[in-house]
């Protein structure tokens, strides 16, 4: 017979996270927690002799069940009460330094929290339903076990040794141990793969997490099923960030894979969750070469033309192209185009403005259309694509 949680109390509170995506929190420390209880993925189990799918299922509901209780009461992992704030969309860190520290501070108290569940279970060893970790390994102070014990573990602490247990996920200790050493060797994405509980490492949790954040799911789904169709390479979780990329790379030499904003040899999208922003999830479209799309403007279809226009920067003389010439003499690199009027258009970091907290049919379409005709210009010099930081 199935296991069945006992207490649904935190579970059905949870239910009000979904939809808080650009609205206010209580408090930034809540604003913070939400980066894990409002990202937490649907159960996708993986098949191993360590851990049978019943306990990757409660693992999964105790981590769950954590994060949102932690969620509705920070103050278990002892984070000030401050008033809620974020950056605006796109809005440059050094607008608010205090604010960047704060939030830096409650993170750091969050991963150490997750951080030391990872170690419990990387060192710890199951007998008799308890996990046992030595105490010369694990460092576990009293604040410690109170936190763990209000969020369901109950502990034994003997002479060399603590006992850890849940009596509500009585199976869950294997999958803890599996996931902990799994997790581990993703090197800065750790703590994310473990606190979300990403057991099977083929699968995109992470496309899961926006599909579920997103307001139009259709869209996001049509993007998906266009990379699928077109070749293009999936890459999930960038640096220990919560993304997922799609990328194709049109370079004579394959690149590693940098942030869209700073792209100049692949196309395709990156979607990725950054906890500074009042709307966190940001859909970055990764344009190749610049220059040479823009030198054969006059080639593209009438609606490309159109987004284009409407997303690159309009040239105004800022000197940043020109800021090495000695002369005085050189002319801006602003590529100039005619469609309903005459533009002089920027073609440096395109990411900068091809960016977007949301996406809908229409700009489904336009990214589709976009890429489709990077595809057709530069499809003949397509690379395998490198990993984030490669």
């Amino acid at each position: 017979m199935l296991w069945v949680p006992r207490d649904y109390h935190f579970r059905k509170e949870m239910e009000n996270v979904e939809g808080k995506i650009g609205e206010k929190f209580d408090s930034l420390a809540q604003r913070m927690l939400y980066g894990y209880a409002g990202t937490f993925p649907p159960f996708v189990p993986t098949q191993s002799d360590l851990a049978s799918e019943e306990s990757q299922r409660q693992f999964h509901a105790f981590i769950g069940d954590v994060s949102g209780r932690l969620f509705q009461a920070p103050e278990l992992l002892g984070l000030r009460t401050e008033p809620d704030d974020a950056y605006e969309d796109f809005e440059m860190m050094n607008r608010k330094p205090k604010l960047s520290g704060a939030m830096h501070r409650h993170k750091k108290k969050i991963d150490d929290f997750y951080a030391l569940l990872l170690k419990l279970g990387e060192l710890g060893v199951v007998k008799q339903n308890k996990l046992y970790v030595q105490k010369a390994a694990v460092t576990l102070r009293s604040k410690a076990l109170a936190t763990l014990g209000s969020l369901g573990l109950t502990a034994e602490v003997q002479q060399d040794q603590a006992a850890l247990w849940s009596d509500e996920f009585p199976a869950m200790l294997d999958a803890w141990r599996m996931l902990a050493a799994a997790a581990s060797a993703h090197g800065k994405g750790a703590l994310l793969v473990f606190s979300h509980c990403m057991f099977d490492p083929a699968h995109s949790y992470a496309s899961d997490i926006f599909r579920g954040l997103v307001d139009d799911k259709p869209a996001f789904q049509q993007l998906e099923d266009f990379f699928t169709r077109n070749g293009y390479r999936r890459v999930d979780l960038s640096d220990g960030q919560l993304a997922v990329d799609w990328a194709k790379s049109y370079a004579a030499k394959d690149e590693p894979l940098k942030w869209h904003w700073a792209e100049r040899t692949h196309g395709g999208l990156s979607i990725f969750y950054d906890y500074h922003n009042r709307h966190p999830i940001t859909f970055g479209l990764r344009i190749p070469r610049f220059r040479e799309v823009l030198a054969h403007f006059g080639e593209m279809d009438a609606h490309v033309q159109d987004f284009v226009v409407q997303q690159t920067k309009k040239c105004d003389n800022c000197g940043y192209c020109t800021q090495t010439d000695k002369t005085g003499t050189r002319k801006p690199l602003a590529v100039p185009v005619v469609r309903n009027g005459e533009y002089r258009l920027c073609p440096l970091f395109p990411g900068f403005t091809y960016r977007w907290t949301s996406v809908d049919e229409k700009l489904a379409r336009q990214l589709i259309a976009m890429l489709t005709w990077i595809d057709g210009l530069f499809g003949a010099e397509t690379m395998p694509v490198g990993q984030h930081g490669a």
